[in-house]
């Protein structure tokens, strides 16, 4: 899914960094306005607090040189890729610290990007976790070898 999100905020939104699962200053952040031409597949816009962000994304791309149209059963646990845990960071304790914020405002003018895709987030304000994971297996069927083919090798 693809599709132009152009958000012209009027005057000021404020997003206040207020949220009971908040862990960080309590802040408020400004924005004018933001310009994002494409968000793709699992792309995430965020505005506001959250305690958690958890974004998937799996695919398993077939291409084929000879079409052969019918369904294919390809399932992800059938490939390594899909099955491999992903570690997750063991943080220390938490350190204890005092903050003071003379400035209770991040101020942005004009956020602009080009775009967003596989379990990618734009967030404005406060979030306690945050866990992104994407993962893609491309699979080519070919015949023979296409032009310009070179073999590659592990070393």
């Amino acid at each position: 899914m693809i599709l132009r999100l152009n958000l012209l905020l009027s005057d000021q939104i404020s997003f206040r960094l207020l949220g009971k699962n908040s862990c960080v200053m309590k802040r408020t952040s400004v924005v004018q306005s933001v310009v994002v031409d494409v968000f793709d597949s699992a792309g995430v816009f965020e505005a506001g607090d959250s305690g958690e962000i958890n974004c998937l994304s799996y695919a398993i791309a077939l291409q084929r040189q000879n079409a052969r149209f019918g369904s294919y059963n390809l399932q992800f646990v059938d490939y390594d890729a899909f099955k491999v845990t992903i570690p997750i960071a063991d943080f220390p304790s938490p350190v204890k610290k005092r903050t003071f914020n003379e400035h209770p405002f991040i101020t942005v003018g004009k956020i602009t990007s080009v775009g967003f895709a596989n379990s990618a987030v734009f967030h404005i304000g406060n979030t306690g976790n945050v866990r992104l994971e994407s993962r893609a297996l491309q699979i080519r069927n070919f015949i023979a070898r296409p032009p310009g083919w070179t073999e590659r090798r592990n070393v």
